[in-house]
């Protein structure tokens, strides 16, 4: 090819280039027709394919990341729904504190099944800073899919939480479930119920929305979440203590105003899970480090947290409940201290999650056998 042809060729691909560009951006009717024909085709087909049979099976296409809890938990729900256990079950619900103290679901659920010598299903329904509101929509959702032990976590921060985090929870819903408890307690909390539009897409349409990175799952494959999540950080020093010493005791300035009303939210709770006679209800302390007791011990802070502790045992007593504090009885036997714990609140120590978990079974099933649920033939 000589020079002077070279540079015709390349002239062309430049008036060609041009031609392109100058289309592209100046779109003819019949283009613009048709990208509005293959955006609403699509919209159409998300309306009538996602549904919640649909996310059960395949809710790690929605998932932005691997860390992405509450499509997980959302999922997680709605398995229990669609698809029911035959045998006796326990669900524990919580925050990550519950996740970072369990070995795994699958561990838990095997020692269950050892020590109870017969199959339980056993499931962890449980993501980042969950409160009681995603609690009382996912125990609604479950009640009548499972019979067995309901393990509800208590902490200070959800008993605390205050009435305009506890409306912004509801206002922007972290799951993509309905229930009928969604109503009632959107009445008692003076918060306008979301219009609905009776298809599970539109009526969850900013759940999807806010999860466009997950389109890419469809090329990579579905994403499934770890056990753990703090595994590779660093252990807190003394100086990070006393830094978030501020932040871990917050909730201490709202107890005497919310903790009332909250009590009363999980009571609500509590009532409905036990309607069926299939649940019993049991109340699990929060799994924090022994040194949150050790730095507040003997200056009002301790005097408040105490008072907590009793509030929670004496709304367990009046409503017939079990009430365990499995860190603090098992760091008084020298089973668990604050060295096995990353921050103040998750256990990091692969040896101390096996013991909290196999303490944890042990009790599942000591509940299971009391309220008869591994009989053969019950309901």
């Amino acid at each position: 090819m000589t020079e002077q042809s070279q540079r015709t060729w390349v002239e062309a691909i430049r008036c060609h280039a041009r031609e392109f560009a100058r289309g592209l951006f100046r779109p003819s009717p019949a283009s613009i027709f048709g990208a509005i024909f293959v955006a609403a085709a699509l919209f159409g087909l998300c309306m009538w394919r996602i549904t919640p049979a649909f996310v059960a099976r395949h809710e790690g296409y929605f998932m932005r990341d691997a860390l992405d809890n509450y499509v997980h938990l959302t999922g997680s729900t709605l398995r229990l729904v669609h698809s029911p256990p035959a045998e006796p079950a326990c669900i524990v619900l919580g925050d990550s504190m519950i996740r970072e103290a369990v070995s795994s679901e699958a561990d838990l659920e095997r020692i269950v099944g050892e020590k109870a010598g017969r199959p339980v299903s056993v499931h962890l329904l449980v993501a980042d800073a969950m409160t009681q509101w995603e609690a009382v929509v996912v125990t609604d959702c479950i009640r009548g899919s499972v019979r067995g032990v309901v393990v509800l976590e208590m902490t200070p921060y959800n008993v605390a939480l205050r009435g305009d985090d506890l409306h912004k929870r509801i206002r922007t819903p972290r799951l993509a479930l309905d229930c009928q408890a969604e109503a009632i307690e959107r009445k008692i909390s003076k918060v306008e119920r979301r219009p609905r539009l009776r298809n599970y897409f539109l009526d969850h349409y900013m759940f999807f929305a806010m999860r466009t990175e997950a389109l890419r799952n469809l090329l990579t494959g579905p994403l499934s979440p770890p056990d753990h999540e703090v595994d590779e950080r660093v252990p807190w020093t003394i100086a990070q203590w006393k830094r978030e010493q501020q932040r871990i005791t917050g909730w201490e300035r709202h107890y005497d105003r919310f903790h009332l009303f909250n009590l009363a939210l999980y009571q609500r709770m509590i009532d409905r899970l036990r309607q069926s006679g299939r649940i019993s209800v049991v109340l699990l302390e929060g799994v924090l480090s022994p040194r949150m007791d050790e730095l507040i011990d003997g200056d009002s802070r301790g005097s408040l947290r105490r008072r907590y502790r009793a509030d929670v045992a004496g709304f367990a007593r009046e409503n017939s409940l079990e009430y365990w504090d499995i860190v603090r009885d098992m760091a008084s036997e020298g089973k668990l201290s604050a060295r096995d714990f990353q921050d103040y609140a998750h256990l990091q120590k692969k040896d101390a999650r096996q013991r909290f978990t196999d303490e944890l079974g042990t009790r599942l099933v000591d509940t299971l056998r009391r309220n008869r649920f591994l009989e053969a033939g019950r309901p």
